[in-house]
């Protein structure tokens, strides 16, 4: 419709209806901008460089740091005014026969969303590049990832010196643990090669670590920035491997961590020499417990019988001395006989039971009573186990050789996790504040133990009124020497 028209369709509406479709007019003009301020502002204060050209290939908005590198690019200071309905192609001929070109084209022509990483020839940096098509053009953003190229290209060259070694050696990023290089001896021991895990998060691949072990590794690392633990992975074809790895993490300037790299050994060979070492040790000494319990004990029982006959003849002053020093010695052969058979792979109430027992054949004039209370591991608790063994063992000694007690009570509770034992007597009691005199370790003997079970053990005692040991361990594998 022509100017003419138009004033003769206007002059026939009425005022107010021209009134309100001025106003609404200038209410979308001013939205429109607004709106259009608001996407200037996002793309301005945005960290990617940012630029859109129509489908001529001319710019049609560039944000300042899209202008502040092509003009280092450039050698001079420019403006959005040097770009705005130029021809891209003309003004940066440096690109063309590069995957910017290749890129940029095929987003267009398929009008489909393309991601990359190449290296800029105008800029001199590597980015990563996103283009995306609109019915008027282009969209592209870039950012520069100069600085996670060079951490994997200083990590790939460690491994391509390492690449002969027979340790794995696998580095990852610093952000969600991703592989970034991978070396010949990594593939050698899990399994998988290089292209089946470069760009994966560790934790996806199928050889890291068990998820405690990870958790460990991770937190370590941040905290230390080193790490030393071992793990039993799983190859690629489902097999096991027992790994020891030694990680550090690779710092940058201002000591901001770049990335993590690892050293790993398969040791599995060593484990199971130390298994056989282990087995042929706990043969040892079962078979020195058999020896001394069918050789030595009952010489010594035969012995102790006979110096029990010459005690009855009268003026016998010697055998009279004899016998509680033969029956000292038995006692001690006796808690050594059962020390020598304790075994981390034995149930632990069967192995309380025994001690108790042990005890109760050496006490003459004591009672001691057993209770054990639903809820604790019926399996063995490893070598956790066998240590707390040995302090509710001195425990009991203490009662009975220096409390002289009359009753003791020996309870366990706890759950599968936790472990619990009490032992209480009537003794004569002491005073734990103290100094321990030389001679009687047994009670720093059982802190000791107890501290280096990483558990709690409290000893509550005063004259005259008897003694009370409680200890409290947590039962896992570390404690219980499974990891």
């Amino acid at each position: 419709m022509g100017g003419q028209g138009l004033v003769a369709v206007t002059r026939r509406l009425p005022l107010a209806v021209i009134v309100a479709q001025a106003a609404w007019l200038v209410r979308e003009r001013r939205r429109a901008r607004a709106a259009r301020q608001r996407v200037v502002m996002v793309l301005e204060n945005m960290s990617d460089e940012f630029f859109a050209v129509d489908r001529e290939w001319r710019y049609t908005y560039v944000n300042a740091r899209a202008i502040g590198q092509l003009g280092r690019a450039l050698g001079r200071q420019l403006s959005a005014d040097y770009f705005l309905g130029r021809n891209c192609w003309e003004l940066l001929p440096q690109i063309a026969g590069t995957p910017f070109d290749s890129e940029f084209r095929r987003a267009m022509r398929e009008q489909a969303v393309v991601e990359w990483e190449a290296f800029s020839p105008h800029t001199a940096r590597w980015l990563e590049v996103r283009a995306f098509p609109l019915e008027r053009g282009l969209w592209v953003f870039s950012r520069d990832i100069a600085e996670r190229k060079r951490a994997a290209d200083e990590h790939q060259v460690l491994v391509s010196l390492l690449d002969n070694e027979e340790d794995g050696v696998i580095a990852t990023d610093a952000d969600d643990f991703r592989v970034t290089a991978w070396n010949k001896g990594a593939e050698r021991i899990y399994g998988f090669a290089a292209e089946e895990v470069l760009g994966r998060p560790a934790r996806e691949v199928a050889s890291s670590p068990d998820d405690r072990s990870r958790l460990r590794l991770e937190r370590e690392l941040s905290e230390t920035g080193r790490t030393r633990i071992e793990f039993t992975a799983r190859r690629k074809d489902g097999s096991a491997v027992e790994v020891e790895l030694i990680a550090v993490a690779v710092k940058g300037e201002g000591d901001e961590i770049r990335g993590y790299l690892g050293i790993h050994r398969d040791i599995t060979l060593r484990k199971r020499v130390e298994e056989r070492l282990d087995e042929a040790r706990e043969a040892e000494r079962s078979r020195i417990a058999r020896a001394l319990h069918d050789q030595a004990l009952r010489t010594l029982t035969d012995a102790l019988a006979l110096a029990i006959m010459a005690g009855a003849s009268p003026g016998s002053e010697t055998a009279g001395q004899l016998v509680p020093a033969l029956t000292r010695v038995g006692e001690e052969l006796r808690s050594a006989i059962y020390d020598l058979r304790l075994a981390a792979d034995q149930p632990f109430p069967q192995l309380l039971g025994e001690l108790v027992e042990v005890h109760r054949e050496m006490a003459i004039d004591c009672e001691i009573e057993l209770h054990r209370d639903d809820g604790v591991a019926t399996g063995s608790l490893g070598a956790a186990g066998v240590e707390a063994l040995r302090i509710v063992g001195e425990a009991l000694t203490n009662a009975r050789r220096h409390a002289h007690a009359r009753h003791v009570h020996v309870r366990t509770w706890g759950t599968p996790a936790e472990l619990h034992v009490e032992v209480a007597d009537d003794g004569r009691g002491f005073d734990p504040t103290r100094p321990v005199s030389a001679g009687h370790r047994g009670v720093a003997g059982m802190r000791e133990r107890a501290e280096l079970l990483g558990g709690l053990l409290e000893i509550h005692s005063e004259p005259g009124v008897g003694t009370t040991v409680r200890l409290e361990v947590s039962i896992n594998d570390e404690a219980s020497g499974r990891v």
